[in-house]
């Protein structure tokens, strides 16, 4: 046999060997990667939300809902009870393309694993579910918010979507194997009922009077910033202080407020200029006015209103006088200053 044959036989010997090498090691690591694979199982708990319609709403019926943690494939489970773990997700109803806009609770980055918010749920002695109302205005404001009023499919889930190592919200406590700890649960997915149409002004209207939305950790440090304005032409007021209380409406009921009007006769130079353009703003002191009346973490409505007692001397039909009343605008309390207090559901006990 030449040594040219001999050598090609070689060559021909060692790519079959080679290629029975590859298959067995491709075989072999597809063995390990089927032993590596999750099992797909359903979690043992579920998240669920749904319409919160009380015979005393503490705000508006339509941002209310309950959220539910109940048990399903787990007899004994264990849940992280913190509402600031729910988080939104709203879609564009005029088109598919468009990216989500996203919604959390603005106290959701201080949450971290291990939350003394454990509650057990299912089993012997323990409730078969966890449940809080929420209001969605907590969590979605600004573009987000207004495109949910215009119709947007809102995605809710429960947990954090970057959960740190061992991080979780709901584990099984007998520990059954193939069960893991659920760091993220859908919380299923809802519309918003249509929004209500504002009416217009009428001419009996004298004076528009506005409060602008707000955020504030807590009580300390939180203001009303009130407008007035005439729809009706150019016109004068005089406006203090104390000549404005809120009505309010929060997570503890409702209630009324203000600072006690001082008897002092007006200044001329005091009266200020409003018209259909021009607002005159005044600052109100939320401690001073209404102390003890935002306690709690929450979404609050308040409603200003103003009373004008003074006619501008020597031509009473130049100023605005009366009571009049405005809109509730919302103010939200990211932590309060009695920490975290749970929304049980109206009739339900702790």
């Amino acid at each position: 046999m030449s040594s040219r044959r001999f050598i090609g036989r070689m060559r021909l010997g060692l790519g079959v060997v080679v290629l029975g090498l590859v298959a067995c090691a491709s075989g072999a690591s597809a063995q390990r990667r089927s032993r590596r694979a999750t099992p797909v199982v359903a979690p043992g708990v579920v998240a669920e939300l749904a319409p919160y319609a009380p015979a005393s709403p503490p705000g508006d019926p339509r941002y209310l809902f309950t959220l539910t943690l109940r048990t399903t494939a787990w007899p004994d489970a264990e849940v992280v009870a913190d509402r600031r773990l729910l988080r939104f997700e709203v879609h564009d109803p005029s088109s598919s393309r468009a990216r989500p806009l996203a919604c959390a609770h603005p106290d959701a980055q201080r949450l971290r694993a291990g939350s003394p918010r454990a509650r057990a749920i299912g089993g012997m002695n323990a409730p078969p579910s966890y449940r809080e109302w929420i209001d969605l205005r907590m969590y979605c404001t600004g573009r987000a918010l207004d495109r949910a009023e215009r119709g947007g499919r809102i995605v809710a889930t429960y947990g954090q979507s970057r959960a740190a190592r061992g991080a979780w919200v709901a584990r099984s406590r007998l520990a059954v194997p193939g069960t893991p700890a659920e760091s993220l649960l859908p919380a299923g997915e809802f519309k918003l009922p249509p929004r209500p149409s504002t009416p217009p002004l009428t001419a009996a209207v004298e004076a528009a009077v506005s409060l602008a939305p707000t955020s504030q950790r807590r009580e300390e440090g939180l203001s009303f910033a009130v407008s007035v304005r005439s729809p009706r032409g150019s016109r004068v007021v005089y406006l203090r202080h104390d000549y404005v209380r809120f009505r309010i409406r929060g997570p503890l009921g409702a209630a009324e407020c203000g600072v006690a009007p001082t008897p002092l006769a007006p200044i001329v130079d005091l009266f200020r200029p409003v018209s259909p353009r021009t607002a005159t703003t005044i600052r109100v002191d939320a401690r001073q006015a209404c102390r003890g009346s935002f306690p709690v973490a929450g979404v609050y409505e308040v409603a200003p209103v103003v009373s004008l007692p003074w006619a501008f001397p020597g031509d009473p039909t130049r100023a605005i006088t009366g009571e009049h009343a405005g809109s509730a605008a919302v103010v939200r309390i990211i932590i309060g200053e009695r920490g975290y207090v749970e929304h049980i559901p109206e009739g339900e006990s702790p």
